[in-house]
């Protein structure tokens, strides 16, 4: 009996460890008051003396054990930071980010701000730009959400901080490298709310007509989508004329405008083979109007012609 209970016990304990790899956060369990190691002025010497020879795992454990034991003790916010620096420097970014986070959470007004936000964001960028995730103790999965979530925290933590635009804009970038078009616009749309004044609405107005431009590819074509997607990228080129983006918004409106065009283009051909003249006509005629310049207007052109001999 008492090996079967000793057996569900511990099943029940590596499944839940199992659980927090899954969910990215760092498997700790809290210690038995035997095993404190002493007072928190005696740990934080310690780990300081650790942390000076380099030995940042295990200075980083007595950081962990003051700040569990002692949290009201003076040292206790600043064994939070060190925390956080110490798993900086052992490649450890998400308990980093953790750790800066319980230090503003929890004791607010201590440390300096600046220099936190300055650390979070660094973090988040590296999970933007391709940091995986751990599953399983291994890092194979995309570090996207991470960064949505560390970046979601700096906006909350300084909303007018000078972080604060750029980490509203990056996090609509990190929903829409994870194909979520519409949250990614939410946010975007933070930006040009709270932000109209910062560098950051450009980019943000940009992001919006390729939003709307995947969103117009998907599997049920959408004409709405291609057509909003072609007004943000008017108003992007109209606004910012000499952004650097102003390139890539123009590719945009030609391959939207084309989509278009053919979109009418077929409709024409419809009417012609039903045998509606008049309605193949309005079409044609519309399509050499509002897309000169394309393939679809020179075809509807010939169509034109043909028909009007008739």
């Amino acid at each position: 009996m008492k090996k079967a209970y000793f057996f569900a016990a511990f099943l029940t304990l590596f499944s839940a460890a199992l659980y927090t790899a899954s969910a990215g956060a760092e498997i700790r369990f809290p210690p038995h008051p035997a095993a404190v190691s002493g007072t928190a002025d005696e740990i934080w010497s310690r780990a300081e003396k650790l942390e000076a020879e380099g030995r940042l795992r295990k200075a980083a454990e007595l950081y962990q054990e003051l700040v569990d034991n002692y949290p009201d003790s003076k040292p206790a916010p600043d064994a939070l930071y060190r925390l956080g620096a110490c798993r900086e420097k052992l490649d450890e970014l998400y308990p980093a980010f953790k750790a800066y986070q319980q230090l503003l959470d929890d004791y607010p007004g201590r440390g300096d701000l600046n220099d936190i936000l300055s650390r979070q964001f660094k973090i988040g960028e590296a999970f933007l730009e391709g940091r995986k995730r751990d599953f399983l103790l291994l890092p194979i999965r995309s570090g996207l959400p991470y960064a949505d979530e560390i970046f979601a925290a700096i906006v909350s933590n300084a909303t007018f901080s000078d972080y604060a635009p750029r980490a509203q804009y990056n996090r609509g970038l990190a929903l829409q490298r994870q194909g979520k078009y519409e949250e990614a616009e939410l946010e975007y749309d933070l930006v040009y709310k709270n932000y109209s004044n910062s560098e950051m609405l450009a980019p943000a107005i940009f992001q919006k007509g390729v939003c709307a431009y995947e969103q117009a590819l998907g599997t049920n074509y959408d004409q709405n989508e291609t057509a909003r997607a072609i007004r943000w990228f008017k108003t992007f080129i109209r606004r910012f004329p000499d952004n650097e983006y102003r390139g890539a918004a123009e590719k945009y409106l030609k391959e939207l405008r084309g989509r278009e065009a053919e979109k009418s283009y077929k409709i024409g051909r419809y009417y012609e083979r039903k045998g509606s003249r008049q309605g193949a006509l309005i079409y044609y005629r519309d399509i050499i109007k509002d897309y000169p310049g394309t393939r679809w207007a020179e075809l509807a052109a010939e169509r034109l012609a043909g028909l009007e001999e008739e």
